[in-house]
């Protein structure tokens, strides 16, 4: 999430919503090794570098079914045939052929700011042409329409375009499946914003570390954001697990169900007693963050 006035006045949360480009043939040697580029649908803009930014006015004009509930499916959608960085070789014409499929044919934000798609509408899926580039992994940024599919291909936490856009204070919730702690998510997202951004992160992870998720002394943990040597940010970066400070109901939830709270995130149907000790460990986990060390205005 972002802030500030859009072009209509409005002071609010400007909402963010991020995909990922699939670009699995690009020859582009920044892409070497992540297959993809970091896709943005939001209020006012769609694209990425690789495609440039068109109006969403535009998107939607060209593509009817493209709305806010759209975009939101394909950010979460998990499984595609082409996965960004996650993209398996020997899976993708077998997934492309029997259509398990989450992503999404996006007209080119490219072609629509050249004006190749003045006066179309996208009524059709693409046709057998896209589904040979997509069986066979010819996805790249100059077709008439490119793959988009979930933004956790790329980056989980969504974190980078806060980065990009230089955000003084930014609050990100890990949620993956992640037992062992390993906060595979925060690395990678720290490590393309170091590459691509030149930002650095200085966070200390060791409270937040240890055996399991059910045996830590923290919460969370803060990080200072040096965007240049007079601009800096924090960073407060939730992690599920439990210190033994939780209520009675999540401990007794997790008396019964031992991956707490990393259960499998193919688990997509939560019961009441599941869905409320997750919501209530992630109230428990923000309380005492009342402080952000090092941001003026904020201590």
């Amino acid at each position: 999430m972002g802030g500030g006035a859009d072009p209509e006045g409005a002071y609010a949360p400007y909402h963010l919503i991020n995909a990922t480009l699939n670009l699995n043939s690009s020859t582009d040697p920044s892409l070497r090794g992540r297959q993809g580029d970091f896709l943005l649908f939001s209020k006012l803009f769609v694209g990425s570098c690789h495609t440039g930014w068109c109006a969403t006015t535009e998107i939607e004009r060209v593509d009817p079914a493209m709305n806010l509930g759209t975009a939101m499916a394909i950010s979460g959608g998990v499984a595609n045939p082409s996965m960004g960085t996650m993209t398996s070789p020997g899976l993708t014409l077998l997934m492309a052929l029997f259509n398990l499929r989450m992503g999404y044919w996006l007209p080119n934000p490219r072609h629509i700011l050249a004006g190749a798609m003045s006066g179309q509408t996208f009524q059709l899926a693409p046709g057998a042409e896209y589904l040979r580039r997509e069986a066979f992994r010819n996805l790249n940024a100059g077709h008439r329409y490119v793959n988009a599919s979930d933004g956790g291909h790329i980056e989980n936490l969504g974190v980078y375009e806060l980065l990009r856009r230089r955000a003084s204070l930014i609050i990100s919730v890990d949620g993956e499946e992640d037992d062992a702690l390993t906060m595979g998510s925060l690395a990678t997202a720290l490590r393309y914003a170091r590459i691509d951004l030149g930002v650095v992160v200085d966070i200390e992870l060791n409270d937040l570390r240890g055996t399991s998720a059910r045996k830590g002394v923290a919460h969370h943990a803060v990080g200072h954001i040096r965007y240049s040597p007079t601009e800096v940010g924090v960073l407060i970066y939730i992690k599920a697990r439990l210190t033994g400070d939780e209520s009675l109901s999540m401990e007794t939830y997790a008396a019964a169900n031992a991956t707490f709270p990393h259960e499998s995130t193919a688990d997509q149907f939560f019961g009441e007693e599941q869905f409320e000790a997750y919501r209530s460990l992630g109230e428990h986990s923000v309380k005492g963050i009342e402080r952000f060390p090092g941001l003026p205005g904020y201590e």
